[in-house]
């Protein structure tokens, strides 16, 4: 599972959110949900909270320093959630919502690098792209935003791309 988001007056803003469940992928895009990440992440529960997902242990990448913030604020309202921490960092939590299980883990703490760096070392086919996170018009249609609105990364990037066309 991985949950998107952009910057907002200085404030990271979820706006999307996604999961696999090895044979199928689901997405589910805050403009859905009238803005509302409260009701999207009612949207996620109800599809992961039947018999099928029952004692399913859910991966996202760093859940005990930045999605776990915006999962718990939410869940909490939902469902019976229990945190496993230890040395006052969340290594992840357990889920009561109606009859399901669900066990929330921190896939940073398994694999200790980065998505980017991972995915390399995996040869992973498609690699998740560049973004400009400091975009904050969510239903922009229209040219690629100015590089401002990029991380520096970008700017990395672009310049390495330039040096291995030359």
């Amino acid at each position: 599972m991985d949950i998107e988001t952009i910057v907002i007056n200085n404030k990271h803003v979820p706006y999307l959110l996604a999961w696999y469940d090895g044979i199928s992928s689901f997405s589910y895009y805050i403009t859905d949900y009238q803005n509302n990440f409260g009701l999207m992440m009612e949207a996620v529960l109800k599809d992961l909270g039947i018999r099928k997902y029952d004692g399913y242990k859910i991966y996202l990448h760093n859940l005990g320093r930045f999605d776990g913030i915006f999962l718990l604020k939410i869940l909490v309202n939902l469902g019976s959630i229990t945190p496993f921490m230890h040395r006052g960092r969340l290594l992840g939590f357990k889920m009561k919502y109606n009859k399901t299980t669900l066990y929330f883990k921190d896939s940073l703490l398994l694999l200790p690098d980065k998505l980017s760096k991972l995915a390399n070392s995996f040869q992973v086919q498609t690699l998740k792209g560049i973004f400009p996170y400091h975009f904050s018009k969510i239903n922009y249609k229209g040219y690629v935003p100015d590089y401002k609105f990029f991380d520096v990364k970008i700017l990395q990037h672009q310049n390495q791309n330039q040096l291995k066309l030359k």
